[in-house]
């Protein structure tokens, strides 16, 4: 999902007319950030657009993507000496929050109509220790604001709920879990459920499993009658136009573009 993600944005650079490259670099799997560090020499390229595919920005998940990323062209001149541009959040750009309100008008519609204002919508949100949070660590309040946005830019009527899953270890995270929020609402009567799982770009296993999967059954035990999820932004063409978007503002509009060879590399 991430290769297409990186092909979408590719095409509109290429449509665009913009000479630019794509590469991903992912931290805890291939393609590792050293690889696309190698393909960027390759390229000669002479600016480099950092482009984390996490809009929310965290000590944990943005700022040590781009600590792996300084570890590995420290002792690489070519790459060191290149204009870099970080991009560190956008949590609250507009083309982004487009996508995710589509993606819940998609989710909403597998519910029969007569039942969709009873619809709760709940977003979840990866989890992170409180400690983070205590440290001053912004992720949290990012998701906050991302709710928000969406609630208000698309006029959402069902009642919605912010909880947090994918909790390990005995030290204290975000709260409300996913899960308590799915058993006070099923204990409260509520017989329909939408899970936005609002802080990840692409489906994986804490998305289709853990939510698809684990939280569906937990809601069924409970007497939900109809769960779903929605899809993640995976290759939504409208998340495809926010990273552009994103790249072309990072870089102050198009006409800096011209002529520029640069290399982009989301993480």
């Amino acid at each position: 999902l991430t290769g297409r993600q990186a092909e979408l944005l590719s095409d509109r650079f290429k449509a665009a007319d913009i000479d630019a490259r794509v590469h991903i670099a992912m931290r805890y799997w291939k393609p590792f950030t050293k690889e696309a560090v190698e393909g960027l020499e390759r390229d000669r390229v002479d600016r480099i657009v950092l482009l984390p595919l996490y809009p929310h920005y965290s000590k944990s998940t943005t700022a040590s993507s781009f600590r792996e990323w300084d570890r590995i062209v420290a002792d690489r001149p070519a790459i060191a000496g290149a204009e870099t541009i970080r991009i560190e959040s956008y949590y609250d750009f507009e083309p982004y929050i487009d996508a995710i309100i589509e993606r819940i008008s998609q989710g909403l519609m597998r519910f029969p109509e007569e039942k969709r204002p009873e619809v709760h919508v709940l977003f979840s949100a990866h989890g992170t220790p409180m400690k983070l949070v205590r440290e001053g660590d912004p992720y949290s309040h990012h998701i906050r604001k991302t709710v928000a946005a969406v609630v208000k830019r698309s006029g959402l009527t069902q009642q919605h709920h912010l909880c947090f899953q994918s909790k390990v270890g005995p030290m204290k995270w975000l709260t409300p879990s996913t899960p308590d929020t799915i058993a006070e609402l099923a204990e409260s009567g509520v017989k329909n459920m939408l899970v936005v799982p609002i802080a990840f770009v692409s489906d994986h296993l804490e998305t289709l499993y853990e939510v698809g999967i684990e939280f569906r059954r937990q809601a069924m035990a409970r007497g939900v009658e109809r769960f779903e999820v929605t899809e993640g932004l995976n290759d939504s063409e409208k998340f495809a136009d926010a990273l552009f978007q994103l790249v072309l503002r990072a870089l102050e509009g198009k006409k800096e573009l011209e002529n520029v060879k640069s290399g982009l590399v989301s993480a």
